[in-house]
């Protein structure tokens, strides 16, 4: 994992990179919002989403980045 802010005058990034050793997944696209579903689970990457300025997987699907602005 790796973290790096950039932080300017009244904004700033902050940029996540998770990397799992594994071979990875292959990601559905998910159209449903989190506040469409009624179940308790399966919400969680919607809702990183819905935070992130951008949420962005390799091909492998072993690696994930997110970037989050102010």
């Amino acid at each position: 994992m790796s973290l790096h802010g950039e932080q300017k005058t009244g904004s700033g990034r902050i940029r996540i990179k998770v990397e799992d050793s594994g071979p990875g997944f292959k990601r559905k696209e998910e159209s449903t919002s989190p506040d469409e579903s009624d179940t308790p689970s399966g919400r969680g990457i919607s809702l990183v989403q819905q935070l992130c300025t951008s949420l962005d997987y390799n091909e492998r699907g072993n690696e994930v980045e997110a970037v989050l602005s102010w």
